[in-house]
Protein backbone atom coordinates (compact mmCIF):
# COMPACT_ATOMS: atom_id res chain seq x y z
CA UNK A 1 0.00 0.00 0.00
CA UNK A 2 3.04 2.45 0.76
CA UNK A 3 4.97 1.69 -2.46
CA UNK A 4 1.10 2.83 -4.33
CA UNK A 5 0.81 6.07 -2.71
CA UNK A 6 3.99 6.68 -3.38
CA UNK A 7 4.34 6.27 -7.00
CA UNK A 8 1.76 8.89 -8.46
CA UNK A 9 4.46 11.33 -6.17
CA UNK A 10 7.50 9.83 -8.24
CA UNK A 11 5.34 10.43 -11.44
CA UNK A 12 4.59 14.06 -10.17
CA UNK A 13 8.05 14.76 -9.90
CA UNK A 14 9.37 12.83 -13.00
CA UNK A 15 6.83 15.13 -15.62
CA UNK A 16 7.37 18.11 -13.59
CA UNK A 17 11.15 18.19 -13.64
CA UNK A 18 10.97 16.43 -17.57
CA UNK A 19 12.09 20.17 -19.14
CA UNK A 20 14.92 20.89 -16.89
CA UNK A 21 15.90 16.95 -16.81
CA UNK A 22 16.49 17.23 -20.38
CA UNK A 23 19.64 19.25 -20.17
CA UNK A 24 21.10 17.70 -17.20
CA UNK A 25 21.92 14.43 -19.21
CA UNK A 26 24.01 11.98 -16.90
CA UNK A 27 25.75 10.44 -20.32
CA UNK A 28 28.55 11.88 -21.66
CA UNK A 29 28.19 13.19 -25.49
CA UNK A 30 29.45 11.25 -27.94
CA UNK A 31 32.44 11.67 -29.99
CA UNK A 32 31.42 12.74 -34.12
CA UNK A 33 32.69 11.90 -36.97
CA UNK A 34 35.98 10.94 -35.20
CA UNK A 35 36.53 7.21 -36.99
CA UNK A 36 40.12 8.20 -37.96
CA UNK A 37 41.40 9.97 -34.80
CA UNK A 38 44.88 9.37 -33.41
CA UNK A 39 45.13 6.85 -31.24
CA UNK A 40 46.26 9.94 -28.26
CA UNK A 41 43.36 11.76 -29.28
CA UNK A 42 41.00 12.15 -26.57
CA UNK A 43 37.20 11.94 -28.08
CA UNK A 44 34.82 12.35 -24.70
CA UNK A 45 35.67 14.95 -21.93
CA UNK A 46 35.14 14.12 -18.23
CA UNK A 47 31.97 14.70 -16.68
CA UNK A 48 30.22 17.33 -16.17
CA UNK A 49 31.52 18.96 -18.57
CA UNK A 50 30.83 16.29 -21.05
CA UNK A 51 27.38 16.01 -20.39
CA UNK A 52 27.25 19.90 -21.92
CA UNK A 53 30.04 19.73 -24.95
CA UNK A 54 31.21 16.89 -26.82
CA UNK A 55 34.14 16.69 -29.56
CA UNK A 56 33.62 16.49 -33.46
CA UNK A 57 35.88 15.83 -35.84
CA UNK A 58 36.49 18.10 -38.75
CA UNK A 59 38.30 18.67 -41.69
CA UNK A 60 40.31 21.42 -40.32
CA UNK A 61 41.10 19.62 -36.70
CA UNK A 62 39.03 18.46 -33.87
CA UNK A 63 36.71 20.90 -31.94
CA UNK A 64 34.22 21.39 -29.20
CA UNK A 65 30.79 21.73 -29.85
CA UNK A 66 27.05 21.76 -28.06
CA UNK A 67 25.54 18.67 -27.10
CA UNK A 68 22.98 17.02 -29.17
CA UNK A 69 20.15 19.30 -28.94
CA UNK A 70 22.00 22.39 -27.60
CA UNK A 71 22.80 25.22 -29.82
CA UNK A 72 25.68 28.14 -29.26
CA UNK A 73 25.02 31.26 -30.28
CA UNK A 74 29.15 32.39 -30.46
CA UNK A 75 29.57 36.19 -29.67
CA UNK A 76 32.44 38.62 -31.19
CA UNK A 77 33.74 35.84 -33.35
CA UNK A 78 33.56 35.14 -36.56
CA UNK A 79 33.37 30.86 -35.61
CA UNK A 80 29.97 29.29 -36.83
CA UNK A 81 29.08 26.42 -34.12
CA UNK A 82 32.24 25.19 -32.91
CA UNK A 83 35.65 25.89 -30.71
CA UNK A 84 39.36 24.14 -32.43
CA UNK A 85 41.66 22.89 -30.78
CA UNK A 86 43.61 24.73 -32.89
CA UNK A 87 42.46 28.20 -31.78
CA UNK A 88 43.10 30.50 -35.19
CA UNK A 89 45.52 28.31 -36.98
CA UNK A 90 44.30 26.15 -39.61
CA UNK A 91 44.93 22.72 -40.37
CA UNK A 92 44.23 19.18 -41.73
CA UNK A 93 41.52 16.79 -39.96
CA UNK A 94 44.13 15.29 -37.66
CA UNK A 95 46.57 18.04 -37.21
CA UNK A 96 44.98 19.49 -34.48
CA UNK A 97 43.61 17.38 -31.49
CA UNK A 98 43.33 17.02 -27.43
CA UNK A 99 45.27 14.81 -25.70
CA UNK A 100 44.24 15.73 -22.14
CA UNK A 101 41.17 17.12 -20.22
CA UNK A 102 40.02 17.87 -16.49
CA UNK A 103 36.86 19.87 -15.13
CA UNK A 104 36.21 20.97 -11.86
CA UNK A 105 34.15 23.24 -10.43
CA UNK A 106 35.52 26.87 -9.73
CA UNK A 107 34.77 29.24 -6.45
CA UNK A 108 35.63 31.94 -5.25
CA UNK A 109 38.07 34.92 -7.29
CA UNK A 110 38.73 32.40 -9.98
CA UNK A 111 34.71 32.21 -10.65
CA UNK A 112 34.00 36.08 -10.39
CA UNK A 113 37.04 36.43 -12.97
CA UNK A 114 35.55 33.94 -15.19
CA UNK A 115 32.37 36.00 -15.06
CA UNK A 116 34.03 39.27 -15.39
CA UNK A 117 35.56 37.76 -18.12
CA UNK A 118 32.47 36.48 -19.70
CA UNK A 119 30.91 40.08 -19.55
CA UNK A 120 33.67 42.18 -20.84
CA UNK A 121 34.53 39.85 -24.18
CA UNK A 122 30.86 39.58 -24.58
CA UNK A 123 30.00 42.88 -24.07
CA UNK A 124 26.70 42.01 -21.82
CA UNK A 125 25.89 40.42 -18.58
CA UNK A 126 25.79 36.96 -17.88
CA UNK A 127 22.25 35.05 -18.81
CA UNK A 128 20.32 34.86 -15.02
CA UNK A 129 20.31 31.99 -13.01
CA UNK A 130 23.77 30.54 -13.41
CA UNK A 131 24.57 28.88 -10.12
CA UNK A 132 27.91 27.25 -10.88
CA UNK A 133 30.88 27.67 -12.80
CA UNK A 134 33.15 24.75 -14.33
CA UNK A 135 36.45 25.46 -15.25
CA UNK A 136 37.21 22.59 -18.53
CA UNK A 137 41.03 22.73 -19.01
CA UNK A 138 42.04 21.04 -22.29
CA UNK A 139 45.50 20.42 -23.75
CA UNK A 140 46.23 19.88 -27.19
CA UNK A 141 48.95 17.60 -28.93
CA UNK A 142 50.91 20.62 -29.68
CA UNK A 143 50.90 21.30 -26.03
CA UNK A 144 48.96 24.67 -26.40
CA UNK A 145 46.32 24.79 -23.73
CA UNK A 146 42.62 25.79 -23.76
CA UNK A 147 40.70 27.01 -20.72
CA UNK A 148 36.70 27.19 -20.98
CA UNK A 149 34.32 28.51 -18.53
CA UNK A 150 31.14 26.70 -18.24
CA UNK A 151 28.60 28.66 -16.61
CA UNK A 152 25.39 25.97 -15.18
CA UNK A 153 22.14 27.07 -14.77
CA UNK A 154 18.56 25.11 -13.14
CA UNK A 155 18.81 22.99 -16.94
CA UNK A 156 22.48 22.97 -17.84
CA UNK A 157 24.76 25.37 -19.49
CA UNK A 158 23.73 28.94 -20.14
CA UNK A 159 26.85 30.32 -21.64
CA UNK A 160 30.52 29.92 -21.46
CA UNK A 161 34.23 31.67 -22.05
CA UNK A 162 36.86 29.63 -24.07
CA UNK A 163 40.61 31.23 -23.53
CA UNK A 164 42.14 29.92 -26.42
CA UNK A 165 45.79 29.10 -25.54
CA UNK A 166 45.63 32.28 -23.17
CA UNK A 167 43.02 34.94 -22.32
CA UNK A 168 44.42 37.39 -24.57
CA UNK A 169 41.83 35.63 -27.63
CA UNK A 170 38.21 34.50 -26.28
CA UNK A 171 35.48 32.86 -27.62
CA UNK A 172 32.15 33.58 -25.81
CA UNK A 173 29.05 31.84 -26.32
CA UNK A 174 25.46 31.40 -25.07
CA UNK A 175 23.49 28.18 -24.91
CA UNK A 176 20.11 27.75 -26.33
CA UNK A 177 18.41 24.44 -25.49
CA UNK A 178 15.68 24.29 -28.68
CA UNK A 179 13.56 21.68 -26.97
CA UNK A 180 12.76 23.29 -23.92
CA UNK A 181 12.15 26.31 -25.73
CA UNK A 182 7.69 26.21 -26.46
CA UNK A 183 6.99 26.81 -30.06
CA UNK A 184 4.97 29.83 -30.33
Amino acid sequence: MRAIAILPIFFAAAIIGTPAAAHKSEALQPPLECENAPADAILQLPAPAGYWIRIICTPTGHALAPASGDAWEIHQDARWDSISAAGSAKGGSNDWYFVRAAVGETTGTDRVWAQQLFEKRAGFPLPPGVQQTYALDLTDNRGNNTRVYIFVGEEGPTAGVACLHSCDETVTVTVTHPEAVPME
